[in-house]
């Protein structure tokens, strides 16, 4: 029998490391499967989620993104999600299983991020599930948050592991330029962000000279392969219109609200930023050069910034559930540099994280019973419910439009883009979103042409078209009610008979042809 060698020691000793992250891996990832399961079948708005999944469905009939309908997003998201619902069907059950694995992704990602900077796993699964019991159920549902943010922290963990061995093959810096890319063709904004935080990762030329080269190279292949897309599909124009004017001209300027707004009792997610910067002050003032020369640092340090600027230009509590995983690497490091030589601060910081987000838990678990109990409503992507007080309104809804003839055309207004996908109808409009202020008049004149003279039932959501509300959700719009949204209500109603209403929803039937006057009257407003 032969001895043990230096090299057998060496593999025992990283197997026994490898070991207990494995299983906090595998414990992340289940734990947080279970934590999203119970709203497997919640919806708890009709809006953002119906983007990516109309945006699909429609791509799946043949439809050209950007050409045949309104979308201001980049077609990563598009694309991705069609490529699930081609291949595993788009009941909603599906979608959702697509969804839950979205955010187990992010959560082992980054545990595995804040692995590499604290040799422990006590505090990364500690913060990663924290986050994931404060996010759910307020950001459940499909979301090209939820892709972006999944591909950046991908991102952080390959470019992490390429900068703590920068003996390493070009690897790690290729998949990390590779995934920024990717993410930046879901989301523009926060997808720049992670490919300046990949980049910039890597500037200290004396280590990582062509690391830097592959990073930035390998970062433009998915942005260049959307291009090509878009070109070939012959929308170049219509895409260029849709996500760069018409979100710089329209988009930001009435989303701004108060950092951290809506937070209600989600004040531990609101104030992790804050907090990590002020560790990562404190962690500086100790740690003086030496840490800004850490590669570790750096990297978690910019994913972070990456991460506070995404959130903007409407900083609230969803948005900032959405990018909090790219401040959790930074906060874990300030916390082991902060903590080595005081060892118990270290559980004393793991016992205030699990205790800051007591009240968080305590909503899921209410939330969750609430979801598991809301009685089903059959829809035509299959079973959902809506657990809230409109519940039996959507019910009726539902009832009202599937005891209607499939050839029939309807156009949901103001906002409710999940109804074409929920109910497998066609949206007569190639716009979704009617927002004063982000809606132009040339738009609500397109789409009064084609409602007035395609659609024969309309959707309105009374709720949505609130101005009072609506300038409580913008605060910086200037005028919730501008003329050409009155005009274009005004044709619809001169084309339209009331039939019912329940509460906040009511569906009108055409009666009359519409004039082009009456149209035309948006855009003499």
């Amino acid at each position: 029998m032969s001895l043990p060698t230096e090299q057998d020691d060496k593999v025992n000793v990283i197997t026994a490391r490898q070991t207990p992250k494995t299983i906090g891996l595998i414990a992340v990832f289940t734990v947080t499967a279970l934590l999203c399961l119970p709203f497997i079948r919640s919806i708890f708005w009709l809006g953002d989620e119906g983007v990516l999944l109309h945006g699909a469905t429609e791509m799946l009939s043949d439809k050209t993104l950007y050409s045949d309908f309104f979308e201001f997003l980049p077609p990563g998201g598009f694309l991705i999600t069609e490529a699930w619902m081609a291949i595993f069907g788009h009941s909603f059950v599906s979608v959702r299983l697509f969804l839950i694995l979205t955010i187990c992704g992010i959560s082992c990602f980054t545990y595995l991020v804040c692995t590499l900077v604290l040799d422990s796993i006590a505090l990364p699964i500690a913060a990663v599930i924290s986050w994931v019991i404060a996010s759910q159920p307020l950001t459940t549902g499909v979301s090209h948050h939820w892709l972006t943010t999944l591909l950046s922290m991908a991102a952080a963990w390959f470019a992490l592991l390429g900068v703590r061995r920068p003996d390493r093959p070009v690897t790690m810096p290729m998949l990390a330029g590779l995934l920024a890319g990717a993410a930046a063709m879901v989301t523009s904004s926060c997808g720049l962000f992670a490919i300046m935080a990949v980049v910039l990762t890597f500037t200290d030329i004396r280590y990582f000279r062509r690391h830097l080269v592959i990073c930035v190279l390998s970062s433009l292949i998915i942005p260049l392969l959307s291009l090509a897309y878009i070109i070939l599909n012959g929308s170049f124009t219509a895409a260029y219109d849709d996500i760069v004017l018409n979100t710089l001209e329209h988009y930001a300027s009435i989303q701004y609200v108060p950092f951290g707004n809506a937070a209600s009792w989600y004040y531990a997610a609101k104030d992790l930023f804050p907090l990590t910067a002020f560790l990562s002050l404190v962690a500086l003032r100790v740690k003086g050069w030496a840490l800004v020369r850490d590669p570790s640092f750096r990297a978690c340090f910019f994913f972070g910034v990456a991460g506070l600027l995404g959130i903007y230009p409407r900083p609230d509590i969803y948005h900032i559930y959405f990018l909090t995983p790219l401040v959790l690497p930074l906060f874990t490091c300030c916390v082991a540099y902060l903590t080595t030589r005081w060892k118990a601060g270290y559980r004393y910081i793991i016992w205030l994280v699990v205790l800051a987000y007591v009240p968080s838990t305590s909503i899921l678990l209410r939330k969750a019973i609430i979801a598991i109990r809301a009685p089903s409503i059959m829809t035509a992507v299959g079973p959902v419910s809506l657990p809230s007080t409109e519940q039996g309104v959507w019910k009726t809804t539902f009832r009202f439009i599937e005891s209607t003839p499939p050839t029939d055309r309807y156009f949901f207004y103001p906002y409710l883009p999940m109804m074409p996908y929920l109910m497998q109808r066609q949206q007569v409009s190639k716009y979704d979103l009617f927002t004063p202020g982000y809606t132009t008049p040339a738009q609500y004149f397109a789409t009064c042409e084609a409602v007035t003279t395609q659609a024969k039932w309309v959707v309105l959501d009374r709720r949505m078209m609130n101005p009072k509300l609506l300038k409580e959700l913008y605060p910086a719009m200037q005028n919730p009610n501008p003329p050409e949204t009155r005009a274009f209500e005004a044709a619809i109603y001169q084309s339209f008979a009331f039939v019912s209403k329940d509460q906040n929803i009511e569906i009108w039937r055409r009666t009359a042809a519409t004039t082009d006057k009456e149209c035309k009257n948006i855009l003499i407003q």
